[in-house]
């Protein structure tokens, strides 16, 4: 070999073995995240102990979910999802962990995995009965965890019988869920509504306005001739965020109202959709009923 090759072996070998070292560093350290809980996974998976001490180490795994990251529990529910046979004899105390532990981050760690065995009827059945919690944030996950029922009328009636909940936080998101759903959620929230509070409804307006489901005017139809003032003006102004002739029409009919505040919404949804300035008083309403009527006298000819 010449001095030259040499020299360059002398400088390749360091920089070689530096490259091998980070590859095993960089090996254990994304061994790190994981390697605990699916550490846990595989210890109780293994048959030859005892059933004592397979319940035992079972227990410690539950227990130690309020102490994971989102990252470690979904890789553990990928793990179960991918041994069924130990699946079935962790996921019972997962679910037990879930409706009854006491410890939020506990309970909230066992919601997120039973997410992942979301068609199975024990954890559909627990997650329901969560609902009733007076926990806002366990009662709010479990509903929100259901939205991932299939098919999507199966997820509609169980989001719908959600909305007797006991806190704010499931209502929302059982109203929420049923809207992302498009037609069988909101062919499910309908007949609810005039179960729902006033502010609710009002809230739900609202909702249809920032999430645009798909046929929106099946929900804000109901909505624009409610009992409640609010409600009426809130579904007004989320009508005025369509371009539909349909939502037209309805604003039309608005335009006659017997509260002012909801007569001068229509009107001013109505001259935003045209591009004109109707005015938010009573003339600006009679401008825009002249308007409506030229039109709907052109439409006749």
């Amino acid at each position: 070999m010449t001095r030259s090759g040499a020299s360059t072996a002398n400088r390749t070998a360091p920089g070689a073995a530096r490259d091998v070292w980070g590859h095993l560093v960089i090996g254990a350290a994304s061994c790190v995240l994981t390697v605990s809980i699916v550490g846990s996974l595989a210890y109780i998976a293994i048959r030859s102990y005892r059933n004592r001490e397979d319940r035992a180490r079972i227990l410690q795994f539950v227990g130690s979910l309020e102490n994971r990251t989102a990252a470690e529990l979904d890789h553990a529910a990928q793990e179960l999802r991918r041994r069924p046979g130990l699946a079935g004899r962790v996921l019972p105390a997962v679910v037990s962990a879930a409706r009854r532990s006491g410890v939020e981050r506990r309970q909230l760690g066992a919601i997120r995995l039973c997410s992942a065995f979301i068609d199975d009827t024990q954890v559909q059945d627990a997650l329901f009965k969560l609902r009733l919690s007076l926990n806002e944030t366990i009662a709010g996950e479990a509903v929100r965890t259901l939205a991932g029922v299939r098919p999507a009328e199966r997820a509609a009636e169980v989001l719908s019988r959600c909305l007797d909940a006991s806190t704010q936080a499931a209502i929302d998101h059982a109203c929420v869920g049923l809207l992302e759903l498009g037609e069988p959620g909101l062919a499910a929230l309908r007949p609810k509504l005039p179960e729902l509070p006033s502010e609710r409804r009002a809230w739900i307006a609202g909702l249809i306005a920032a999430k645009r489901p798909a046929s929106p005017l099946f929900i804000l139809e109901p909505l624009r001739i409610d009992a409640d003032a609010t409600v009426r003006t809130r579904a007004v102004f989320a009508l005025g965020g369509l371009s539909s002739s349909d939502a037209m029409a309805a604003l039309t009919k608005s335009l006659d109202d017997t509260e002012p505040n909801v007569r001068s919404a229509a009107a001013h949804c109505i001259g935003r959709l045209i591009g004109q300035d109707f005015g938010a008083d009573e003339r600006g309403v009679e401008r825009a009923r002249r308007w409506a009527a030229r039109q709907a006298r052109a439409s006749d000819r």
